[in-house]
């Protein structure tokens, strides 16, 4: 049985769609902070950064949490990893002592300042040519598709059956 042509056609555009993604991923890998930070690193060490630059406070573990979508316990591991390499401490809140703040320290706002500052600079001389409008749908784009994929992931997540136990003798 040979495939429709719409077939052929929706399997061209994913396939094309896939090859513009993994490019992009390939591109993306050499926006780096330097070793040993991962770009996961500053998705943290970066929202701390802006909070106690622009709130004057230090945020709280849930308040990064929230902004980085990020579950509660995967922020305090990566906390607790950012902490051993002294780029930032936790400290208790003064009025409440249930409440825990993140602030970097000299060394973290260092590098966090400098990696940000190369980023922003290559971002901005990559963008520079799309202008605004372009890049605003460029960015609504993507977020359509990252939502369609991920209803796409959840249906068949549904459909699957969950695994049989293992039978016992």
């Amino acid at each position: 049985m040979k495939p429709s042509p719409a077939f052929k056609s929706q399997f061209a555009q994913s396939y094309a769609l896939f090859e513009a993604m993994d490019r992009l991923r390939h591109v993306w890998t050499s926006f780096a902070p330097p070793p040993p930070l991962r770009r996961s690193d500053m998705m943290i060490l970066g929202p701390v950064l802006e909070a106690c630059k622009h709130q004057r406070e230090p945020l709280t573990t849930s308040k990064l949490a929230h902004i980085t979508h990020q579950s509660m316990p995967g922020v305090s591991q990566k906390l607790n990893g950012l902490e051993e390499q002294g780029y930032l401490r936790r400290v208790g809140d003064k009025t409440d002592r249930r409440v825990i703040r993140v602030e970097l320290t000299e060394k973290g706002e260092r590098v966090t300042t400098e990696t940000m500052r190369e980023y922003f600079s290559r971002m901005e001389q990559a963008l520079e040519s799309l202008g605004d409008e372009k890049i605003q749908t460029l960015m609504a784009l993507m977020y359509q598709l990252s939502d369609a994929l991920e209803r796409a992931n959840l249906a068949d997540a549904d459909a699957t059956p969950p695994p049989k136990s293992p039978e016992r003798s």
